[in-house]
């Protein structure tokens, strides 16, 4: 049986969120790569606890006239993946900006998934980053679309925290309340 899940990247724009997706899907990188307009849509496949996951996944555009599309494209999804440039401190910034815009959207039962590419441009501390990521209780990755360097990883987590959120909505709608009159008699009623 397979599993669907509704992924859905964010970032600036150039930070390599088509590049991710695709290099991962694709085995290869490109570097003509054009900008997303709009929206991008992916699918990838994994096996993960001898499961097939199926992850749709939203690439969105990055250019300020698609900003008050967001809301739209993470409604419904499993998991954000929220994507920064680690050569580029900006749009680090960016994304601390996007995630609490992201917490005013979604439900409790969404992740967030925070990915530093260009891994192979960048000799930054990410000391910084790994702090926010850890007080926000946020993933964090640092991976190479280019050099095709950590989007295994990435990904199988990525497919890992769906299936967590699936159990524990399964779990959540499964759960049984009882309710206790504190009557000790056995005799149901309020009063």
């Amino acid at each position: 049986m397979t599993e669907s899940f509704k992924v859905v990247t964010i970032g600036q724009s150039g930070v390599g969120k088509t590049s991710i997706v695709q290099t991962y899907i694709g085995g290869s990188f490109k570097d003509d790569i054009a900008p997303t307009v709009g929206i991008g849509y992916s699918l990838c496949k994994l096996i993960v606890e001898e499961k097939t996951i199926m992850l749709n996944i939203w690439d969105t555009a990055s250019q300020e006239k698609y900003a008050p599309l967001i809301p739209f494209y993470v409604r419904g999804a499993d998991l954000v993946l929220l994507v920064y440039d680690l050569s580029n401190i900006e749009s680090l910034i960016a994304i601390k900006d996007y995630y609490e815009k992201l917490l005013e959207i979604l439900s409790d039962e969404v992740n967030i998934v925070l990915c530093g590419n260009k891994f192979d441009l960048s000799l930054r501390s990410l000391k910084d980053v790994e702090e926010w990521a850890h007080e926000n209780k946020i993933s964090s990755f640092v991976v190479s679309a280019k050099t095709n360097t950590g989007l295994d990883i990435l990904f199988r987590h990525i497919a890992e925290k769906c299936l967590d959120i699936k159990e524990n909505r399964e779990r959540k709608k499964n759960e049984v309340y009882q309710f206790n009159t504190g009557d000790d008699t056995g005799s149901r009623g309020c009063c």
